[in-house]
Order: C-alpha cells, then structure tokens, then sequence
C-alpha cells in the first residue's frame, strides 16, 4: 500500500498540476475500471496541451505489445540522450492505463522490465493480463522475484526454443511472440539494439498495426518513426512529452478507438 501511495503521489507531482483530482486518478488504476476519464482542471505542465477532458473506450481484452529496456553501459552510448528513470515512468504509466482500460500487455522478457508489469498487475490485483515470451536461451536468468510473481496468477510465461545464437534465438522468440498474440498495437519505450529488431520484426509481420514510438525517455525509440503509427490522431509534441500519464492516456485512448472502430 505504501508503495502504491508512492506512485500515485509520483504521479501528480510529474503532471504537476495544482489541482488535480484525485478520486479520478484512483479510478484510473483500479482492476474494474472500464470507462474513464481523466479530468485537468488547469493546464498541463509547460502548457503544452489546451486539453480539460481526456476520455477512454476499452480494450476490450485485446492485447498491446510492449517493445522496453533501458540502455545502459558501453551500448547505451550509442542511444544516447536517455533517462532510465524516465523509461520506467513511461512504462509504468502505460500498463496502468492498459490495465485499467480491460486491456493486456504482452512482450518479450527482460529483467528490469518484467518484474515491474508484473507487479503493477499484481498490484491492481488483476489475473492473466501479462503474456512475458522468454527464449530459452536464458532460461536459468528468471529471477525468483519473477517467477513468484508469475505463480501467482498475473502473467502467463511463454517459453520458446533455444536456437545455435543468441540472435537466431531472439528472433524466433519475436516471431512467434508477434505471429501467435496478433496485438492491436505496438509501443517501444528507450531500449538499444533490442528496440530496434523488434520494431522491424513488427513492420514485417505486423504491417497494419499502429506502431508508436514513445519519444520522451530517449533511447532508440525516439529514433523511431511516428509513420507507422496507422490511423491514430496522434502528433510528436505529444509523444515527446515527458507527461508520461498523459501521454498514456492519450495514447492508450487512441488504440482503443481504433480497435473498436475495426470490429
């Protein structure tokens, strides 16, 4: 509970607004939450948006794939600028609102961005609404942490077949991960190399799938193009921004409107 109070006083201060309100932020991250609405009773930080009403449809129990890591190291040089703190900020706020918006999220498995979906899920209370694909290439790296949270009933652990390389791995990993769950979008947060293949791998096996790069923490996915993000009204200021909760419900909302308009 206390953590729990911890991001959603995160929260706030990051939209930095002077009212906010709060019951209609808790709505935002409840396990029953179907029709929302965020409500910005004064202008967004920086005045970036004249927006006072932000309205979400639901998923409707469709899937979102999540493309995330953070760069770091000699590799992260590369990707450079990013905010690792950012990428988890940006992360944390769009599974809320998948979550909160009858949605699932599923992607391949890394070990910071693993146990953080999962326990938001865990924290909502929710049950099979991660699907984590993990090669067998690492499978004595789970770590316990993980696997508790998987036994508990949040997510669905995927195992596919451990190939000669690492690359040649991956790569069957992402396609069975993409050719078998069929998500109605894509989202790519900071990442190096990684970022990148999976982007491409979506472009290939996934051509009609709104794929959207969330620019704001950096890293390779600020490199990404806003051109396949396919029938959504959204534009770069918005997913420049470093109004992480907005941006996802912005972002979020848009996704879902599409989907219920193509059934």
């Amino acid at each position: 509970m206390a953590h729990a109070r911890f991001m959603q006083s995160a929260v706030l201060r990051m939209l930095g607004l002077a009212e906010f309100d709060r019951k209609v932020f808790l709505s935002y991250v409840r396990k029953d939450s179907r029709s929302l609405a965020i409500h910005l009773h004064t202008a967004p930080a920086q005045g970036m948006y004249d927006v006072s009403r932000c309205a979400m449809t639901s998923l409707r129990g469709q899937h979102v794939f999540l493309s995330a890591s953070f760069p770091s190291g000699e590799r992260g040089e590369r990707f450079r600028p990013y905010d690792a703190a950012a990428v988890a900020d940006a992360v944390a706020a769009l599974v809320r609102v998948i979550f909160a918006m009858d949605g699932s999220v599923v992607f391949g498995g890394h070990p910071t961005i693993t146990p953080l979906v999962l326990m938001i899920g865990s924290q909502l209370r929710l049950s099979q609404c991660v699907d984590v694909f993990q090669s067998k290439w690492f499978e004595d790296k789970i770590t316990s942490e993980t696997w508790t949270l998987i036994q508990s009933g949040v997510g669905c652990l995927h195992w596919t077949r451990r190939r000669e390389t690492l690359d040649e791995s991956l790569a069957l990993m992402r396609t069975e991960m993409l050719g078998s769950i069929r998500p109605s979008a894509a989202l790519f947060v900071g990442g190096m190399e990684g970022i990148l293949s999976e982007y491409e791998h979506c472009k290939e096996l996934l051509p009609q799938t709104p794929k959207i790069p969330i620019a704001g923490p950096g890293g390779a996915a600020a490199r990404l193009s806003m051109a396949d993000a396919r029938g959504l009204d959204l534009d770069e200021e918005l997913i420049q921004s470093e109004c992480y909760p907005f941006v996802a419900a912005r972002v979020i909302s848009a996704i879902a409107s599409r989907s219920g308009a193509d059934q």
